[in-house]
């Protein structure tokens, strides 16, 4: 995982986070955010 794809996944919890709040964060709707798979994310 590079750098920026990193960010992309901080960017887009962080965006998750405030408008759903922590208990709305999952890894299926961060990875559809960001466009990879839920298990890259665990990588």
């Amino acid at each position: 995982m590079t750098i920026n794809a990193r960010e992309a996944i901080l960017l887009a919890a962080r965006n998750i986070a405030q408008s759903q709040g922590y208990n709305g964060l999952n890894f299926r709707d961060l990875a559809a955010q960001v466009e990879i798979k839920p298990a890259s994310i665990y990588y």
